[in-house]
């Protein structure tokens, strides 16, 4: 396997379009994620997300429908191929609240993608951060360490298979790349730019319509998305980053986080609960100490991915509060004024 170090990934403003459009169509009543296949061309240590298609939703742990959604990337890839429009795979794309979803399924996914396809990545769109003003799009790759320890536990399972099968699960040298580092090190984070063609900058300039346009405004140090005419005053669009209104997304975030620290506290229970049931059945040897260890790697495994995906619902959460606090405080300030004039008004009035 190739190693290609990507440090950087670029959108184009149609890819980003395309996941709202589909999170929109696909799964704004159920809230569930959506998932799509990203296609462009790696140059040099630059990313070029290009295009993505939209899977078909389909049911979890399902063999059939894992083996269909394969024949229906294939298929697709060949359709655009034959159109001339970008096919080169190079990752996929989840859209949903929170953003990415660590669990074994996409530990799995990545890791199959980043072995055939070295540059592929994950990105993902987080809606609840757009509505709050920020672009709620970022990418990540597996880590060096947990893409080495998947590698040696496969190629070992390659060389110690019998005829009773696999004697150590790929869950142990996963589980312990883990111990050995920390959960926040299941992925590497990416930075991601946004871009636009030459065309689509035209576009805008020819919304603007009748404005005139100075040379100084269309400076190389100004934004071509800046030249679109501003929003009337009575829009309600307006003034949208300055609302105060958070229930929905942190309660999003607040149920999925108890609900996460309720499965670390399951998965807790069953670890300590092996692990007294192999001490008292007296595993010392080193052929036991194996035995117990291919038992609870799956445990621990699962320990950790719960637990990164709680560490991001907190650095959201984190972050939100941050925002909200400075919303208030600007909203005292407006407000003190007032507060003033009314208290001495009190004050003053004769009784």
């Amino acid at each position: 396997m190739a190693n290609i170090s990507v440090e950087k990934v670029r959108v184009e403003g149609l890819v980003l379009l395309k996941m709202i459009k589909q999170y929109q169509e696909e799964a704004i009543a159920s809230q569930n994620c959506v998932n799509g296949i990203l296609l462009g061309l790696c140059r040099g240590n630059v990313l070029e997300v290009t295009n993505c298609f939209l899977l078909p939703k389909t049911q979890d742990d399902d063999p059939v429908a894992n083996d269909a959604l394969n024949t229906f990337e294939v298929k697709m890839i060949k359709n655009l191929r034959q159109l001339n429009i970008d096919y080169l795979n190079v990752g996929f794309y989840q859209s949903g609240p929170g953003g990415i979803s660590i669990n074994r399924t996409n530990l799995d996914n990545i890791y199959q993608r980043q072995n055939n396809l070295p540059e592929s990545i994950l990105l993902t769109y987080d809606p609840t951060r757009t509505t709050r003003g920020q672009i709620g799009l970022k990418a990540y790759r597996l880590s060096d360490d947990i893409l080495k320890a998947r590698s040696d536990a496969e190629r070992r399972l390659r060389i110690n298979v019998t005829p009773k099968g696999p004697e150590v699960a790929w869950e142990c040298e996963v589980a312990s790349a883990l111990g050995r580092g920390s959960f926040t090190r299941l992925f590497d984070e990416i930075p991601v730019v946004l871009h636009n063609s030459h065309l689509v900058n035209i576009l805008l300039c020819d919304i603007v319509g009748d404005q005139e346009l100075s040379r100084s405004t269309l400076s190389n140090n100004s934004s071509i998305l800046d030249l679109a005419p501003p929003l009337p005053s009575d829009h309600p669009g307006l003034y949208s980053a300055l609302n105060l209104s958070m229930a929905t997304s942190l309660e999003q975030q607040l149920r999925s986080l108890l609900a996460g620290l309720d499965t670390v506290h399951d998965y807790q229970y069953l670890y300590q609960r092996s692990l007294a049931k192999a001490q008292s059945s007296g595993m010392g040897k080193s052929g036991t100490q194996e035995a117990r260890n291919r038992e609870l790697a799956p445990i621990r495994l699962d320990t950790s991915l719960i637990s990164g995906q709680l560490d991001f619902y907190c650095t959201s959460l984190s972050q939100m509060a941050g925002q909200t606090m400075g919303k208030l405080m600007m909203t005292q300030a407006l407000h003190a004024p007032s507060i003033r004039q009314a208290s001495s008004a009190i004050a003053n009035k004769p009784r």
